[in-house]
């Protein structure tokens, strides 16, 4: 998803919030990591967060 189409000097913070999604402790906690993630970086690397989870695009 988001690391490997990111340039390298962001990949560190990508992992970083890619780590919050899997780790969070409930379902609610992990797509709303996820909601995070989407927005903090779909202004400047579309490619990386264009295409969500199907299970994602339902429940927007």
């Amino acid at each position: 998803m988001l690391a490997p189409n990111t340039p390298k000097s962001l990949q560190g913070k990508a992992e970083v919030d890619l780590q919050a999604i899997w780790m969070a402790e409930t379902r609610e906690a992990a797509i709303s990591a996820f909601n995070s993630c989407v927005v903090r970086y779909r202004a400047k690397y579309p490619k990386a967060t264009d295409n969500p989870p199907e299970e994602q695009r339902e429940a927007a």
